[in-house]
């Protein structure tokens, strides 16, 4: 969806209601009209603008909140039972913070399941229950997102803790594994 919002991607220039309106594309013409008029009343609750209406302007003027925005206005206008996220490409902790209040309204209105990719032990505890740390494609740990952070069990979900408390402090290096990733097949116990 993201690639929506890029003009490069399909050479013009495309409002915000055009890309919702291309999203719901193929769904019979009530139901779509009732999904575009969710989008743009959930879209304008969202962004609160008193301005030039959000919906109006081209998705290349969008900022990086604005584009967010959309896609949480998109999945209200068409809520799924599952949402799978990856790291948000947000360095604005308000944002972030305005996120996770949002998909948490979302999972609670729409009884929609969030499955969040990060190495972000943090947020993922700010956004889900449960995690589950992966190491060289195995399971290696899972539990409540409080007890990864507070008691992790296994040495990766551990540098994965270490390497946030580490970015905080000025100057200092981030925690490594030691040694090489082993070969398929062959995972250390822990």
């Amino acid at each position: 969806l993201s690639s929506s919002m890029s003009e490069e991607a399909y050479g013009r220039r495309e409002s915000v209601k055009a890309m919702a309106r291309r999203h719901f594309r193929g769904i019979a013409r009530k139901e779509a009209s009732v999904r575009l008029s969710r989008f743009l009343s959930e879209l304008q609750r969202l962004s609160g603008r008193t301005g030039p209406d959000l919906a109006e302007i081209g998705t290349f003027d969008l900022t990086e909140a604005e584009k967010i925005l959309v896609l949480l206005a998109l999945v209200v206008a068409a809520p799924p039972k599952l949402l799978l996220l990856t790291e948000p490409e947000t360095s604005d902790p308000l944002l972030w913070l305005r996120v996770v209040e949002e998909l948490h309204r979302i999972g609670r209105a729409y009884e929609t399941a969030v499955i969040f990719q990060t190495s972000d032990i943090v947020r993922a505890s700010e956004l889900c229950e449960r995690g589950v740390v992966f190491y060289a494609g195995q399971v290696v740990e899972d539990g409540p997102t409080t007890n990864l952070r507070s008691k992790p069990r296994h040495p990766v979900t551990e540098i994965l803790g270490k390497c946030l408390a580490e970015a905080v402090r000025p100057r200092t290096a981030f925690p490594i594994a030691p040694g090489l990733a082993p070969p398929p097949g062959q995972l250390p116990k822990g």
